[in-house]
This record gives structure tokens, sequence and C-alpha cells, in this order.
């Protein structure tokens, strides 16, 4: 029920890491529940909204993925938003 960012360790705008962990609350019960996603998977679709999200990119053009995330294929992404 909080979000805490250490600034100190953020290599991004601490706004930048505010909005990805808010993308992570808003797909935790209908996507990374659901599927039972772990840990390097769960990165994988808030990195790609952050991407590919025409309003996210807007409001963070910068953005970079994590390099550990796993990366969804498009057909991933379209089973996930068609069942939210």
């Amino acid at each position: 029920n909080r979000i805490i960012i250490n600034t100190l360790a953020d290599y991004n705008s601490p706004f930048a890491t505010l909005i990805h962990e808010l993308v992570h609350l808003l797909i935790e019960e209908p996507i990374v529940l659901r599927y039972r996603l772990e840990h390097a998977a769960k990165e994988g679709p808030v990195d790609y909204l952050m991407i590919h999200d025409p309003y996210l990119r807007a409001i963070i053009p910068e953005y970079s993925p994590q390099q550990f995330a796993i990366m969804p294929s498009k057909k991933e992404v379209r089973k996930w938003l068609g069942s939210i």
C-alpha cells in the first residue's frame, strides 16, 4: 500500500520510476497474478507498455527497458490485454 522510491540508487528519473511502478500496480492482478509471472517475466509487460503505449511514451520518451526483463511477444500482449 506504499511505494517507496530510493532516488539515490535510481538510474532513471524518479518520475519515470514512479510511472513504471504504477504500471506494475495496474497489471498486478489482471496479468501478473492471473498468469503467474515471475519477477523477470513481469517486468516484460511493464516495459512493453512503457515503450509501445503512445500515452506512456509521450510522458516518458526516454524510457529504456530493464536489462533483465523478459520481453513478451505481441501475441502474449494481445492475450493479456484481451483478458482485462
